[in-house]
């Protein structure tokens, strides 16, 4: 076919293909641009979701459907479970329960399928801090120690001793105060070690707080000046007039009036506490309140300063202190009317926010206010105080129970573990007894073998050793004696021929009786061949004969003149074969001068070594021929061990070390 006929089919096909390359690049351009799109958008929802949680607001369902449909959909698990994270602390920060529960569970469920102990750890976290804010502790005790446990799977100490002083946290709360100082002092070593400073710092407050129901004040003190110690060494000075407070309101309980009022008074002259106004306004209210009680009452204006500052920032909590404060300044004041009214408004937002404590204050003060209303007030006191002792107890109750089936739990894990490493150890053992079993046996087999190959070489040695004998026998008495005979009677005939033929008679009689020598040697050569062989002669008599052959001096070093006797004829024979083809090889490869043969005897082995100061050869480039192949089998067949040193122009040394093997 002529080229002219080939071209136009061959441009219709480039063609072609120029054509698939664009639909096919359309295509991918258009699938490519929705994927990137719809990337953006996902990025743009969560965005969104994001800001109106931040916000406090219920997102959209359509927005929370899309967004969790997208979030699905993200192949890459760490993504996945950090935009969960993410979400799950925005909804805990927003106090956003639904959301929360939402999305720590999905993120807790994740964890779990990919058996990440720190993230499952986070989520119970993220759970018992949640519980602790709706003073669930029980619950939250429940989530903190299994964040715990999976801290402590993954050697995360920090983490480990951060969920150790939440239980401690909560255990306060619940007056188990024993237990909650345990676990401070499992929880500090860690932290100190680290070190944390801030962690140090709330351990100490919270032995404080401890210490203050179980040794007393002046040890609450104690930890307290810890604290401070703390701060000074680690110059976090922004905590340093909480402690003052704290301080305060210790010596404000011992009754050591102007001391409490110098630790309010030098807390309240650091610039700190004007951008803190929660610790502002209780250090203005404390600090009015033990004036008040010490008699002076020199900072009235700081109870309404404090108050202002309560109501501006929506502080409930401590608008209630501040108003029973107040009560009790007026009703000292003789205000009763509006002592009664502020310890009423007290009262009301301590009921409304579930604030326990500060109700029974507003009770009693109430009882003191209206005595006229005291008992209806001390009823109520009763019932809060046994509601509260109540739940306390029941939330004990329920910590205590979770503390047992954890212990229960820990215990089964441990009989478990302890029986899975009994079982591990008594299979390890069983394995090792059968590995030794199988290896004794093996060894055994091996060794039968040898034995066996032994007593066969042995054995067809004997065989030919009468083989010898017989013939050897056969030669000396039969065809010996024969000639012997026919030399003698062809001795006896005349012949009276001519001179040339009585000579060539004379001739053949005299080859006859060579003959007759030859055969007579034979014989005894064979005799001595089956019954012993000269190890040091026979080795002597193939060195000197090679030597002349190949012109190198021969030394032979043998150390025992009776080494042959620690030697079977089998080994004999291989070694003398062994010899033989060293020494050829030497004639035929090496250029020696000089060629040593040593045999000798230590620690009951035979070592044989033939040593030459040739040319040598490189190992890893010499590839053996049938005469070192031929050594390497002789030696395996006595069960030595052979090794050939050699290197170019630096000789070869053939050494044989086996067991001595008596025939």
């Amino acid at each position: 076919m002529s080229f002219k006929k080939l071209y136009k089919p061959s441009l219709a096909l480039i063609g072609l293909l120029i054509v698939c390359l664009i639909i096919i690049s359309g295509l991918y351009i258009k699938k490519e641009k929705p994927e990137n799109h719809s990337l953006d958008q996902f990025n743009q929802d969560l965005k969104r979701l994001k800001k109106e949680i931040g916000r406090s607001q219920t997102p959209d369902d359509s927005l929370l459907a899309k967004t969790e449909n997208r979030i699905q959909n993200i192949e890459d698990y760490a993504i996945k479970q950090k935009i969960y994270h993410d979400l799950t602390e925005l909804s805990l920060e927003k106090d956003d329960s639904l959301l929360f529960y939402k999305y720590n569970h999905k993120s807790l469920k994740l964890a779990k399928l990919l058996n990440d102990s720190v993230e499952i750890g986070l989520s119970h976290w993220n759970f018992g801090a949640f519980l602790l804010k709706k003073q669930k502790y029980a619950d939250a005790f429940y989530h903190y120690q299994l964040a715990q446990q999976a801290f402590s799977q993954n050697r995360h100490p920090y983490y480990e001793a951060k969920m150790l002083y939440n239980m401690a946290f909560i255990k306060g709360r619940l007056k188990e105060y024993t237990e909650s100082e345990a676990l401070i002092y499992k929880a500090l070593p860690y932290f100190q070690s680290a070190p944390k400073a801030k962690q140090i710092y709330k351990c100490y407050t919270l032995l404080s707080f401890i210490n203050e129901e179980l040794e007393g004040l002046d040890q609450a003190a104690h930890y307290l000046k810890l604290a401070l110690n703390t701060i000074e060494q680690h110059q976090l000075y922004h905590l340093k007039a909480s402690v003052y407070n704290n301080l305060g309101l210790i010596y404000h309980k011992k009754q050591n009036y102007p001391k409490a009022l110098k630790y309010f008074n030098e807390a309240l002259s650091m610039e700190v506490v004007n951008d803190q106004p929660k610790l502002l306004a209780r250090l203005l209210d404390n600090r009015a309140f033990t004036s008040f009680v010490s008699g002076e009452n020199q900072y009235f204006k700081d109870f309404i300063k404090a108050l202002n500052i309560r109501k501006a920032t929506n502080n409930k909590a401590g608008i209630v202190l501040s108003q029973l404060h107040l009560s009790e300044i007026l009703w000292a004041q003789k205000d009763s009317l509006q002592a009664i009214k502020l310890a009423k408004d007290a009262v009301a937002t301590a009921k409304d926010i579930k604030l326990k404590r500060e109700l029974l204050k507003g009770l009693i003060l109430q009882a003191q206010l209206e005595p006229h209303k005291a008992k209806t007030y001390i009823e109520e006191w009763k019932d809060v105080h046994d509601e509260i002792e109540h739940k306390v107890r029941k939330q004990r109750h329920k910590v205590a129970k979770i503390q047992f089936q954890t212990q229960v739990f820990k215990s089964e894990a441990e009989r478990l573990k302890s029986h899975k490493s009994f079982l591990i150890v008594l299979l390890s053992l069983g394995t090792l007894i059968s590995t030794l079993i199988y290896l004794y046996i093996r060894q055994k087999t091996k060794a039968r073998k040898i034995k066996l190959k032994y007593d066969q070489e042995q054995l067809l040695q004997l065989k030919k050793e009468e083989e010898r004998n017989r013939i050897a026998a056969d030669l000396h008495d039969s065809i010996l004696g024969k000639l012997f005979g026919l030399r003698l009677q062809w001795g006896l005939l005349g012949i009276e021929s001519n001179m040339k033929i009585k000579n060539e008679h004379r001739a053949h009689l005299n080859t006859l009786k060579g003959i007759e020598v030859e055969i007579r040697n034979l014989a005894h050569d064979l005799k001595n061949q089956a019954t012993e062989i000269n190890l040091c002669k026979q080795l002597k008599n193939i060195g000197l004969q090679k030597s002349k052959i190949g012109g190198f001096k021969f030394k032979l070093h043998i150390s025992q003149p009776n080494i042959d006797k620690k030697l079977s004829q089998f080994a004999k024979k291989q070694l003398l074969a062994i010899t033989e083809e060293a020494l050829q090889n030497v004639i035929k490869h090496a250029q020696a001068t000089i060629l040593s043969l040593t045999v000798s005897n230590p620690e009951n082995t035979i070592h044989f070594e033939i040593s030459d100061n040739g040319k040598g050869f490189d190992k890893h480039e010499y590839h053996e021929g049938i005469g070192l192949d031929n050594i390497r089998k002789r030696a395996q067949d006595i069960n030595a061990q052979l090794v050939i040193e050699s290197a170019k122009e630096k000789g070869t040394t053939i050494k044989i070390t086996l067991n001595q093997i008596t025939s």
